[in-house]
């Protein structure tokens, strides 16, 4: 009987979808070792760990170096690709591991010598250990769909950390302070006290100012620093979630719900009015205004999206699920680079999740993507059947839909629209048993 037979393979090493066989690169000698493999738990009382593979590849041709321009493999040996580990035994392969690739480490071990590379990879197991905490049933979507954000403050954190991301943090700045008043930021800001959507599992900032007879006597915004290049041949997409809580018989005002602007005031902002109502402004040489004609509805949360491409001239205000209004700019726009972020300027309720994107008119946050995050803000997790949860959270971290590994029996219940529609089952025939006669 032949002897078992080992391989190494990579998927879309080469080709996409194709799985390349790399055996041979395998450095079992000096500098090497063998390759390794651990699945499951290695006795009974033991937790069940994470799959992992593990070895050292021959790497005389340098095309394992992942920054080698000049190697058929450039671009595709990277950090999560699929690799599995097989066995031949009597003509039939067997599959003994599958993971995700993780960092190729190329070892200098001497510069005259060949620089072997080591590899380890890892199940989807191996990869929640160190993935980022579940952020929120909102926060994910917003981070899964809609394009790149160059900007995003969830706003859902708590005092002093106050709606931070990864390059810029939000400080408080009162404003329209009476001296008679005692208040403090925090008191005007209230962080993490006001329940999210409906669909969400996370609380947001809440907007508390001072009043007297529609005065305000204590107020307050938030505002940072931010750099955000804009082209002539870009679309920039503003987003936002809004919960008004003004009181019905307060008096005229204009609040700026938030404004994205460089040193000479060209950008972008989200406007309330007690008169004219929701409104997004495109300021440049000429201010272009697009109107709803009617505030937001009082404690409600709405997504409210402002959309500008610069290289149609086109400009759109999105409300949840209301129909789009547009316009075009009355003048042409000038790429700029904008420098200042600041909201909730006479602002009172809930305001969640800005978000900023730059891109291409058809990569940049569409309409459809507006309504889906909409949808979701008001649907979330807990509304979803079993399998859209495991849709959902797949689409979340990732994994590519052929290998979502749902119940064929399920998913029929899943609502989504580009699943296969559920297949209609035959009517359940009984046999109708005759009357009893006394």
């Amino acid at each position: 009987m032949p002897e078992p037979q080992i391989a190494l393979k990579v998927e879309g090493l080469v080709t996409p979808g194709v799985w390349t066989d790399i055996t041979d690169r395998i450095l079992y000698g000096d500098g090497g070792g063998p390759l390794t493999i651990d699945v499951g738990r290695q006795t009974e009382v033991q937790d069940v760990e994470p799959t992992r593979i593990a070895g050292t590849l021959k790497n005389g041709d340098g095309w394992l170096n992942p920054r080698n321009p000049s190697s058929p493999y450039y671009g595709t040996w990277e950090q999560g690709r699929r690799v599995r580990v097989t066995e031949t035994v009597g003509g039939e392969e067997i599959d003994l591991a599958t993971g995700f690739l993780e960092i190729p480490d190329v070892q200098v071990n001497s510069p005259n010598l060949d620089q072997p590379c080591s590899i380890s990879a890892v199940d989807r197991l191996g990869r929640l250990d160190g993935a980022p905490p579940f952020a929120g049933t909102l926060a994910e979507h917003v981070r899964a769909y809609g394009g790149p954000m160059v900007l995003h403050f969830p706003l859902d954190d708590t005092y002093p950390h106050m709606s931070s991301d990864t390059v810029n943090t939000l400080r408080r700045v009162v404003v329209g302070f009476d001296t008679s008043v005692a208040a403090e930021p925090a008191d005007l800001i209230q962080a993490n006290s006001l329940p999210g959507p409906p669909g969400d599992d996370q609380s947001y900032a809440r907007w508390v100012p001072i009043s007297d007879a529609g005065l305000y006597l204590a107020r307050a915004r938030l505002e940072t620093p931010v750099s955000v290049p804009v082209t002539t041949a870009d679309t920039i997409t503003v987003s936002v979630w809004l919960y008004p809580d003004h009181a019905e018989d307060s008096t005229t005002f204009r609040s700026n719900v938030l404004d994205l602007r460089d040193a000479l005031g060209i950008g972008v902002s989200i406007e309330n009015h007690s008169t004219t109502g929701l409104a997004i402004r495109w300021s440049d040489v000429t201010d272009t205004v697009i109107s709803a004609g009617r505030q937001l509805e009082r404690e409600t949360w709405r997504l409210v999206t402002a959309r500008v491409n610069l290289a149609t001239w086109a400009i759109e205000l999105w409300c949840g699920s209301s129909p789009a209004l547009t316009g075009i700019l009355l003048a042409a726009p000038t790429a700029t680079t904008l420098t200042r972020l600041s909201m909730a300027s006479l602002w009172e309720g809930g305001i969640g999740h800005i978000q900023v994107r730059v891109g291409t008119g058809s990569a940049t946050l569409t309409r459809a993507q507006h309504l889906a995050q909409y949808a979701h803000g008001y649907r979330g997790l807990h509304r979803q059947t079993v399998a859209e949860r495991i849709a959902t959270l797949a689409a979340f971290a990732g994994v590519p839909r052929p290998s979502w590994n749902c119940p064929p029996r399920r998913l029929h219940r899943c609502r989504w629209r580009n699943w296969p529609a559920s297949p209609r089952r035959r009517p359940c025939r009984t046999r109708q048993r005759p009357a009893r006669t006394s």
